[in-house]
């Protein structure tokens, strides 16, 4: 199979400017651009540029993938709007950072040693983007997620070693209602590659969700 490799970013919370995309179509002669949306494939060669700064500078959603595999997503924030302790607990340093920049933070989930799957998939940031809202919302099942990916990458999931008092690995709780994962965190193991039985073995260990029925949603709108 020939190379090739995927760049795919999207905006949420704005479009870009006109000169924001001038600056966008600019960076690379494989480029197709909008004010949401930019993709760039390659079939041989490479993106000059950092693609996380791209991320930081215009866009808010970002993803990565070639045919080999290495796949890699990234995602911005408003700074300041998940806690600066996001991803502590879950012993991702190999496979995840969290970024704190003046203007925005970014969370970046990269794979660079995980091979393709057998068989051709072609995976899509637009299944992928609701993480981001579902982390602004508290939803962290996306980080177990990932967390599961990094284990089964490096051999280290074992659902009876799980049920020990001692452990060998640092295990994060499992997040509420992780049997019912969401498309996008759904989307998100397809593209980590995480065992099926992975995910009902980690969702034996999750608490159903609970509504919180006592919040005055009016009140907090006027705050």
């Amino acid at each position: 199979m020939s190379e090739y490799q995927r760049y795919e970013f999207m905006t949420i919370d704005r479009p870009l400017t006109r000169e924001q995309l001038d600056a966008v179509n600019a960076l690379s002669s494989h480029i197709e651009a909008s004010s949401t949306h930019a993709l760039i494939e390659y079939h041989w060669g490479d993106f000059k540029h950092d693609p996380i700064d791209v991320l930081h500078k215009f866009f808010d959603g970002f993803l990565y993938w070639a045919n080999w595999g290495a796949p890699e997503l990234a995602l911005r924030f408003p700074h300041g709007i998940l806690p600066a302790d996001l991803i502590d607990g879950y012993d991702l340093d190999d496979f995840v950072t969290f970024t704190r920049h003046s203007d925005h933070d970014i969370l970046d989930i990269h794979f660079g040693e995980m091979e393709g799957p057998d068989e051709w998939i072609d995976y899509e940031l637009g299944s992928l983007i609701a993480i981001r809202d579902e982390l602004m919302e508290g939803d962290l099942r996306a980080l177990y997620v990932v967390w599961l990916a990094g284990q089964h990458m490096i051999g280290g999931y074992d659902e009876e070693e799980d049920e020990e008092e001692d452990y060998e690995i640092s295990v994060p709780p499992v997040p509420p209602a992780f049997g019912t994962l969401t498309a996008a965190q759904e989307a998100l193991a397809e593209l980590l590659q995480v065992p099926e039985e992975l995910l009902v073995a980690a969702a034996r260990h999750s608490k159903a969700a609970v509504s919180s029925t006592g919040d005055d949603v009016a009140a907090w709108v006027k705050l």
